[in-house]
């Protein structure tokens, strides 16, 4: 399980959706993004980078 700090960015959320991962409330009740394998997270990357090319 890779996680990443809770993003509030609708850009961050929806590129988080198209790759398959969701948003999960910890026990210690921090708000994570979470991946259940490298390839969900890999492809969440590289939607961020997408934006990086057009900005």
């Amino acid at each position: 399980m890779i996680e990443l700090i809770f993003s509030g960015s609708t850009f961050d959320q929806k590129r988080l959706a198209k790759a398959g991962g969701l948003i999960a409330l910890k026990p210690n009740g921090t708000v994570v993004f979470q991946f259940r394998t490298k390839a969900q997270f890999n492809q969440y990357v590289q939607l961020g980078k997408k934006k990086g090319a057009t900005a």
